[in-house]
C-alpha cells in the first residue's frame, strides 16, 4: 500500500494545493510533478507493487509513467501559468496517472478523456479567435476519437460475454475474430485521433501553436499514454487476430513518420515544426512497437523514453524563439542564439544521433523493421532522411544574424535547467541504468 501511496498521493494533493492563489499554488503544482516523478522512480528501483482494486502496475506502465512525471515536473518548474491553468494542468497529470495505473479499460478511457479535455481548455488560454479555432479543433477531433474508442470497448466487451474489463482478465480468455478485428479497428481509429496520427492529425500542429508551455510540455505526456493505451489494446487482441494487428500498426506508424516528415519539411514556424516532430516520433515508435519483432519493440520503447528527455528542449527553444502569434522568421531579440542551442540539442536527440538514445532506438526500430518487410525499413529511412533535411534547414536560417543579437535576457533559469536536462539526458544515452534497462526488456517481453 505504501508504494501505491508515493505514486498516487502526489498529483491530487498537488491538484488541490494549486487552487490556491499566487507563490503557494506554484508550489502546489511543483507538488503534483516532482511528487509523481519521485514515485516512479521509486517504484523503477523498488519493482511494482501488487493490485490495488482497479489498479495494476506492471514494467510497461511504469516506463509510460517517467515521461508523465518529467512532464509534469518541467512544466511546473518552466511554465509561468495562473490559478486557471495550474488547476487544470495538475487535473491533467493526475488523470494521465490514474490511466497508466488502470487495469480497467472503462476507467482508462474515462481517465485520457478528462485529460483530453484538460487539454483543449488550456489551449484557449488566450481567448483569442486563433486559440479558440485551435480549442474547438482539439474538442471535435479527439472527443470524436472518444466516441469511437467507447465503440470499440463496447464491442469487445459485448464479444466477450459481458467478462470483467480488466487487462488482465480479458488477456487470458478467447475472444471471437470478428468482433475483435471491429473493436480493434475502430480501437486504431479512435486513439488515433487522440495521438495525432494521419489523417486525423489537424488538431496537434493548431494546438501546439496556441498552448502556454506548460500545456505543451504536458500534451507530450499525453501522447505517450495514448500510445501506451493503443499498444496495450493491441497486445490484447494480436493473440486472437494475429498478422491484422501486425500489419495495421505498421501500415498506419509508417504513415504518420512520413506524413509528418513531409508536413514537418514545409513548417513554416517553431511551434508547427515540434508538433509535426511529434507526430514522426509517434508514428516512427509506434510502427516499431507494432512490428511484432523483440528488436523493433524494444527499439520503440527506447524512443518513447528518449523523447521524453529530448522534447522537453525543443518545447523550451520554441517557447524561447517566438510567440504563439509571433512570424514565422522573427524571434525576439536576443533569443536566436539560446534557442538554437537548445534547438540543436534537443534536434540532435529526436533525429537520432549517437550517443542519445533515439541513436539505439533507431536502430532498434530499423532492424525490427527490416525483419518484418525490407519495404517498411525503406519508408522509415525515407522519414528519417525528410526530418533530417528539415531540422538542418530549420538550424541554417537560426544561426544566423538573429542568433548574434541582443543580451541574454531573462532566461537564465530555464537555461540552466535545459543544459542539467541534456547533461542526465547524455548520461542515460551512454549508460543506461540498470532499472530503465530492466524496464524496457520486460515491456518489450510483455508485447511480443
Amino acid at each position: 500500500m505504501f508504494w501505491w501511496l508515493c505514486l498516487l498521493v502526489p498529483a491530487p494533493l498537488g491538484l488541490a494545493w494549486s487552487l490556491q492563489p499566487g507563490r503557494g499554488g506554484r508550489w502546489g503544482f511543483l507538488l503534483s510533478g516532482g511528487g509523481t516523478l519521485a514515485g516512479v522512480l521509486i517504484l523503477a528501483v523498488h519493482g511494482v507493487p501488487p493490485a490495488l482494486g482497479p489498479l495494476r502496475l506492471d514494467a510497461l506502465s511504469v516506463l509510460f509513467l517517467l515521461p508523465v512525471g518529467v512532464a509534469g515536473t518541467l512544466a511546473a518548474a518552466l511554465a509561468d501559468l495562473g490559478r486557471r491553468e495550474r488547476s487544470l494542468a495538475a487535473l491533467l497529470l493526475s488523470c494521465l496517472v490514474l490511466a497508466a495505473a488502470s487495469d480497467d479499460l472503462v476507467l482508462l478511457w474515462a481517465a485520457l478523456e478528462t485529460a483530453a479535455l484538460s487539454f483543449a481548455l488550456l489551449v484557449d488560454r488566450c481567448r483569442t479567435p486563433a486559440s479558440l479555432e485551435a480549442a474547438w479543433k482539439s474538442v471535435l477531433l479527439i472527443g470524436a476519437g472518444g466516441l469511437v474508442s467507447l465503440l470499440s470497448l463496447g464491442i469487445l466487451l459485448s464479444g466477450a460475454s459481458g467478462i470483467s474489463p480488466d487487462w488482465s482478465v480479458l488477456g487470458r480468455i478467447p475472444l471471437a475474430p470478428a468482433p475483435t478485428a471491429a473493436a480493434f479497428l475502430l480501437a486504431l481509429v479512435g486513439f488515433g485521433a487522440k495521438l495525432g496520427l494521419f489523417p486525423l492529425h489537424p488538431w496537434l500542429p493548431a494546438a501546439y501553436r496556441q498552448a502556454p508551455l506548460g500545456a505543451v510540455l504536458l500534451s507530450a505526456a499525453e501522447l505517450d499514454l495514448v500510445l501506451y493505451a493503443l499498444i496495450r489494446y493491441a497486445s490484447l487482441l494480436r493473440p486472437s487476430l494475429g498478422p491484422l494487428v501486425t500489419h495495421a500498426l505498421l501500415l498506419t506508424g509508417l504513415a504518420t513518420a512520413l506524413a509528418g516528415a513531409l508536413f514537418l519539411s514545409g513548417a513554416r514556424d517553431l511551434r508547427g515544426l515540434l508538433a509535426y516532430a511529434t507526430m514522426e516520433s509517434m508514428g516512427v515508435a509506434l510502427a516499431g512497437i507494432g512490428s511484432g519483432t523483440g528488436w523493433g519493440t524494444a527499439g520503440g520503447l527506447l524512443l518513447v523514453l528518449g523523447f521524453a528527455l529530448a522534447k522537453p528542449m525543443l518545447f523550451l527553444a520554441a517557447d524561447a524563439m517566438s510567440a504563439p502569434d509571433a512570424a514565422p522568421s522573427d524571434p525576439p531579440p536576443g533569443s536566436g542564439r539560446r534557442g538554437a542551442l537548445l534547438l540543436l540539442g534537443g534536434g540532435l536527440a529526436v533525429l537520432g544521433f549517437p550517443p542519445f538514445l533515439g541513436f539505439f532506438g533507431d536502430l532498434g526500430v530499423a532492424g525490427g523493421l527490416f525483419r518484418a518487410s525490407p519495404a517498411a525499413a525503406g519508408v522509415f529511412l525515407v522519414a528519417w532522411c525528410c526530418l533530417l533535411a528539415a531540422f538542418l534547414r530549420r538550424l541554417t536560417g537560426i544561426f544566423g544574424p538573429a542568433s548574434r543579437s541582443g543580451s541574454w535576457g531573462p532566461w537564465r533559469r530555464r537555461e540552466l535547467l535545459a543544459a542539467a536536462a541534456a547533461v542526465a539526458l547524455l548520461g542515460v544515452s551512454l549508460h543506461l541504468p540498470f532499472p530503465l534497462d530492466h524496464l524496457i526488456r520486460k515491456g518489450a517481453a510483455l508485447l511480443t
